[in-house]
């Protein structure tokens, strides 16, 4: 029973706070405002009545709406294949506008259930502490500013899946969560996906590093065996998504989107230390969307106690030293104009830039859940004299 009202409240908290914030906005579904601007008024409204008439309809995978015709299986596998959009089955088509707004509302939430799912089978402990922390990363900066953009938001949502995957494939062997929550992830938006991908490889040294406190122990045999693992079952999931990710690929490569720039793969710094004002309130506006500094915002509560992790006696040099570096290659992917191609597929984002941000922000808030815990602890302990 505990379980079950401390999972309902991780996805309730953020719930209720976003629809506090719709309301008081006049948003719907609790008003006659909507998100109907930029990209989500001008397509993903009429994606998702496609999507909508593809099963009442009856529709083909073959559409007119592009010259003399083509298939829809590209547009489908970046913007449609969210479970979620099937919430739209059960709506008219000129109640869309609602269901976006219903879509983002559902996934802000849902977020909140797969951070504190992470966090709780991490830590192996059912802590309301964690709740926090899990409603911090449902409205993380990247949420904030990409929200209108709810197709990359399935990509939150499996993410803490897919590293708690990770976790249980390096150290104990156990490769099947990683392999099931990596597929969903590229099915459900192969770009954001694609990032994830990158992700795990960094992820898995970190691990790695961790796993073998001294030097020792540091075996090559290990290594290898759950390499291929890794290999392996990344590759399967790869595999299992390719009914989508092949379809997407080769749409994708009739677009412009794949014009190439030499600019955009030199190794040039994009900005200094003015992304330290990212951590900030107050740091991004809807006029600023399309360029603007990474968006690393997750609440002062988090930055203090991600300040804590690295400070505080109770947390290993080696761990501290492996999240420092760990999270010095992902911003790395920021600063560098190349690494940061890298990471959007090789081709500069048109708009909305820096989105692996998302990915550092899951970091700084998992950091900042271990600082706080042994800060608590040894609170505790002070007391107990």
């Amino acid at each position: 029973m505990k379980k079950i009202f401390f999972y309902a409240m991780s996805i309730g908290i953020p719930f209720i706070i976003c629809s506090l914030v719709f309301y008081s906005l006049n948003i719907a579904p609790f008003g006659h405002q909507t998100f109907l601007v930029s990209d989500i008024g001008s397509q993903y409204l009429q994606f998702l009545n496609f999507f909508h008439s593809f099963f009442t309809d009856h529709l083909s995978l073959y559409s007119f709406s592009n010259g003399i015709g083509d298939s829809v299986l590209a547009l489908a596998g970046y913007y449609l294949t969210s479970p979620f959009n099937l919430i739209s089955l059960f709506f008219n088509e000129s109640n869309m506008p609602v269901v976006l707004s219903l879509l983002i509302l559902l996934k802000i939430s849902v977020m909140g259930f797969s951070m504190s799912f992470y966090l709780s089978k991490h830590h192996k402990k059912l802590d309301y502490s964690i709740l926090l922390f899990s409603t911090a990363y449902s409205f993380c900066g990247f949420v904030i500013a990409y929200s209108m953009n709810y197709m990359w938001l399935d990509a939150l949502i499996l993410l803490p899946f897919v590293v708690l995957g990770l976790e249980r494939l390096w150290l104990q062997n156990r490769p099947t969560l990683y392999a099931v929550s990596l597929c969903l992830t590229i099915v459900t938006n192969y770009y954001l996906g694609y990032m994830v991908c990158l992700f795990s490889v960094l992820y898995s040294i970190y691990l790695y590093a961790l796993q073998y406190e001294k030097r020792e122990d540091f075996k090559i045999a290990i290594l290898f065996k759950r390499g291929k693992t890794f290999i392996l079952y990344s590759l399967l999931a790869g595999l299992t998504s390719s009914f989508v990710l092949i379809p997407s690929i080769l749409g994708m490569m009739n677009t412009a989107k794949t014009s190439f720039s030499i600019i955009s793969l030199l190794p040039y710094p994009k900005f200094f230390i003015s992304v330290f004002s990212q951590l900030g309130i107050g740091t991004i506006r809807y006029d600023l969307r399309l360029d603007h500094l990474p968006t690393l915002y997750s609440g002062i509560f988090i930055v203090i106690f991600f300040i804590v992790y690295f400070l505080i006696t109770g947390i290993s040099k080696r761990e501290k030293v492996a999240s420092f570096y760990l999270l010095v290659a992902l911003f790395a992917t920021l600063i560098i104009e190349l690494f940061n191609t890298i990471w959007h597929m090789f081709q500069s984002p048109a708009g909305f830039p820096y989105r692996q941000t998302f990915i550092f922000s899951f970091l700084i808030i998992i950091f900042s859940y271990k600082g706080f815990l042994v800060w608590r602890k040894s609170c505790e302990k002070r007391l107990s004299f």
